[in-house]
């Protein structure tokens, strides 16, 4: 399927040597992204989505595994459940959309956060019984809009900010942004390993092989895993786009001067 972007996915307009002239150099640019207050902002609360995304993946197998109980087919299930999770999300695009036209970006983003912790919390209930495995189904199809939120806003607030790097400058500098925001972004990773490493230690787990310990001790870890910890990532990155300025009337003024610019778009 991927094939199929290189013929018809977006095209990016031609470049004139006039616009590589007007670009800062390297060190400069990497200087003036990371002076880009909006931009750190975002790219914070982007690495706190990041890092809840990172930490679910990583830890739902066992989660699946422990917590909800060894079955015959439980490779199946988790994979249908991922599944699940995925399509819920993609079904819950369009909402999205809605809720942007009639809220705005960034408080769309914001309620997503706050509707994904909602989600997340119905995972500390689930125990190792056929309803639980039934439950959660519905579980994870839920989580699937916090998921939708941010993949549907994260990326056009990222253009917001280019755009509007774009008029203080005279050229777009989509590269300097998106480079900084991935390698800030990677953090989300360490973070992830980091909590997982924490929590495990303190449960007997060693390279996946459980060490018999309290079975309480390790359901109660992983169930933090699923909850409590991204939950405090997401209320962090409600926090950073609470404080995050381009919107509202800014964002308007901001997208109307970009229209007098149609070189800049």
């Amino acid at each position: 399927m991927a094939i199929l972007f290189i013929f018809f996915a977006v095209r990016e307009k031609g470049e004139q040597s006039s616009d590589y002239q007007k670009r800062p150099g390297f060190f400069k640019s990497i200087k003036i992204t990371f002076s880009n207050r909006t931009f750190i902002i975002f790219t914070l609360g982007n690495m706190l989505i990041w890092y809840c995304f990172n930490v679910l993946l990583t830890v739902f197998p066992l989660f699946a595994v422990e917590v909800l109980g060894r079955t015959e087919d439980q490779t199946l299930l988790i994979g249908i459940t991922l599944m699940l999770t995925l399509i819920s999300a993609a079904l819950f695009m369009p909402l999205q959309a809605r809720i942007r036209k009639k809220i705005g970006t960034r408080k769309g983003l914001m309620l997503g956060m706050g509707i994904w912790i909602i989600t997340l919390f119905p995972l500390v209930f689930l125990s190792n019984n056929e309803i639980s495995r039934t439950l959660s189904f519905l579980v994870f199809a839920s989580i699937g809009f916090g998921l939708s939120a941010a993949l549907f806003f994260i990326d056009i607030i990222h253009g917001d900010i280019i755009d509007q790097d774009a008029l203080n400058f005279g050229v777009k500098r989509a590269a300097s942004y998106y480079g900084v925001n991935a390698f800030i972004h990677r953090f989300s990773m360490i973070l992830g390993i980091t909590t997982i490493y924490i929590i495990f230690s303190g449960t007997g787990w060693s390279e996946y092989t459980l060490i018999p310990t309290d079975p309480f001790i390790i359901e109660l870890s992983l169930k933090s895993l699923m909850f409590l910890f991204p939950s405090i990532a997401l209320i962090g990155s409600i926090l950073f786009f609470k404080y995050y300025d381009l919107h509202g009337e800014k964002l308007e003024k901001m997208r109307q001067e970009l229209e007098k610019h149609p070189e800049l778009k």
